[in-house]
């Protein structure tokens, strides 16, 4: 899993503020990780380079979200994440 976030450009504290975050928020830290992990093959099967195609994902999904489109962010945020 920490080697998933150095692959999205997370350096070491920003990892540990991010697990603390999802935490803090109430999520499964561990079932997040493994999420990314599945997101990170994803991107890497399409060719895409990991960090620059989750921001792309995260923009798609605040856009989608901002816009009313709750249900396509979140079916978005699934297919992402493998899920």
């Amino acid at each position: 899993s920490g080697p998933a976030l150095q692959e999205f450009g997370f350096s070491l504290t920003e990892s540990a503020g991010f697990l603390g975050q999802l935490d803090k928020a109430g999520l499964n830290s561990e079932q997040m990780l493994q999420s990314m992990t599945r997101a990170l093959a994803g991107f890497a099967d399409a060719g895409r380079e990991p960090n620059e195609a989750l921001w792309e994902t995260i923009s798609s999904i605040e856009r989608l979200t901002q816009e009313g489109k709750t249900l396509e962010a979140v079916d978005m945020a699934l297919y992402a994440m493998g899920d």
